[in-house]
């Protein structure tokens, strides 16, 4: 495991590169990753707009910006994303913008279809979900995960499905978006709050 993530590691990129690579994709009629369909496509440009309009209207509280920066422990947070992933265009830009508050936090990203040994690691119920966030200590150990999307949102997803059975995907994505819209960044600062100090009490546990 450690091996392949610390591949992982030495190939990943910073989210300004990220960034770069996802508006000269939607400029270009292009997506990351192995599907080149129009859908996947289509995907990428409505999720090119929601990434800037998170990054617009997204903001962190006061509770978030004070304990991101009492983190004294460094801390990788290595994300696998997918620029056609409706629930990384809107998770992302907050972990992005907590990444700028602590010193000791730094965002590594890599697609998920160009590192298949490391999804295979980190997979949710079988599935290669995404995105997912591996928190790494110093010497690149897990140290704690987190998603595809916030808790409460996974299960307005499960009841969602029980409730409408014949729901499309496009009725799932509408619902999702629409809790994001509403929910505006705060339960994935809270939950992402959450695993970081807990991983910091076993850190200095371990040190």
């Amino acid at each position: 495991m450690k091996a392949i993530i610390e591949q992982a590691i030495q190939s990943a990129i910073s989210f300004e590169t990220y960034k770069t690579l996802f508006e000269k994709l939607v400029e270009e009629g292009r997506t990351t990753g192995s599907n080149q369909s129009e859908g996947y496509v289509s995907y990428t440009k409505l999720n090119w707009s929601r990434y800037k309009r998170a990054e617009k209207h997204v903001q962190l509280s006061e509770s978030t910006i004070f304990q991101l920066q009492s983190i004294e422990t460094p801390i990788t947070l290595l994300i696998i994303t997918e620029a056609w992933c409706g629930d990384a265009s809107q998770a992302l830009p907050v972990i992005e913008k907590m990444e700028t508050i602590s010193s000791n936090l730094t965002a590594k990203l890599v697609l998920r279809d160009e590192h298949e040994a490391l999804m295979n690691l980190f997979l949710t119920n079988g599935a290669k979900a995404i995105p997912k966030i591996i928190a790494l200590d110093n010497k690149f150990n897990v140290v704690g995960t987190w998603g595809p999307r916030p808790s409460e949102l996974q299960q307005k997803v499960v009841e969602f499905k029980i409730q409408k059975p014949t729901a499309t995907g496009i009725d799932i994505s509408s619902m999702t978006q629409k809790w994001y819209n509403e929910n505006r960044g705060a339960a994935i600062q809270y939950e992402l709050l959450e695993m970081i100090s807990q991983l910091e009490v076993k850190l200095d546990i371990i040190n």
